[in-house]
């Protein structure tokens, strides 16, 4: 009897994923096909989705939340700075200027950070969460905890079909606007070389057991899009994107766009 509801629990999960890949597809034709720099031509409100403002966590418009697509609130890394060393952490927090840490349910980057220190990935939302709490503390700030019921994706797996890459550190992945579920990046707070590594999570999680794994192909890849203020900064990042090393490397396709700030 376990064993036929756990094997029942897996095909929906499946079937759940698959409807999720279909429903986003058209959007991602489109992309595919004109670039994400034409798509978003298309997107009359796209200085929305790089308005704090609006994207407020608890009225905190600085909060640093997690990368995950269920999260598009304030600013961004992974687990919410958990695999950041304290020096990286340090410097992630001066140029973004943080007015709250977030932890969340669900946290990718909670089993990874306890994959990397041997701890047990079952506690990993207590672990990701008793450590934004404990970080929280050190610099004055609040802690907020986002439940699974508040989440913006499904509670079993990702939805993401695009990773930011986001120069600007403003960007949230916006529905409203038009933009498709993602990944956000903070490249323009955590650098080159952590970003990349960050891009690397990321796709980590969505090639994953618990992302869309096998359903994405070299046909229809998994995109890591550039999210520039100027032509400059476009090529600078498109081309440290083309180094990067993965494993899923040939099912990822790489893009950009430029951002259209708020007035």
């Amino acid at each position: 009897m376990g064993q036929s509801v756990r094997i029942s629990h897996h095909e929906n999960q499946l079937a759940e994923k698959q409807k999720s890949f279909e429903l986003q597809q058209p959007l991602m034709e489109q992309i595919y096909k004109d670039g994400f720099a034409g798509y978003v031509e298309t997107l009359p409100n796209l200085p929305e989705a790089f308005d704090l403002a609006k994207h407020r966590l608890d009225n905190h418009s600085a909060c640093i939340c997690c990368m995950d697509e269920g999260t598009p609130w304030g600013v961004h890394a992974a687990g919410s700075g958990l695999l950041l060393s304290a020096e990286e952490f340090e410097d992630y927090t001066h140029m973004a200027k943080p007015d709250a840490i977030s932890s969340h349910a669900g946290c990718g980057a909670g089993k990874i950070y306890c994959q990397q220190h041997g701890l047990p990935e079952g506690n990993s939302d207590q672990i990701a969460r008793q450590w934004a709490e404990a970080t929280a503390k050190k610099y004055g700030l609040p802690h907020v905890h986002i439940p699974m019921e508040e989440m913006q994706r499904p509670p079993d797996f990702h939805v993401a079909r695009v990773c930011y890459y986001d120069g600007t550190g403003r960007l949230n992945n916006d529905p409203a606007v038009g933009l498709p579920s993602g990944f956000v990046v903070s490249r323009s707070h955590l650098g080159e070389a952590r970003g990349l590594e960050e891009v690397k999570v990321a796709a980590e999680i969505i090639f994953g057991q618990h992302g869309f794994g096998e359903l994405l192909t070299k046909d229809q890849p998994f995109v890591v899009a550039a999210v520039a203020s100027d032509n400059f900064q476009l090529q600078q990042m498109i081309e440290e994107l083309a180094g990067l090393e993965h494993p899923y490397v040939d099912r990822l396709k790489i893009d950009g766009f430029l951002a259209k700030l708020p007035k």
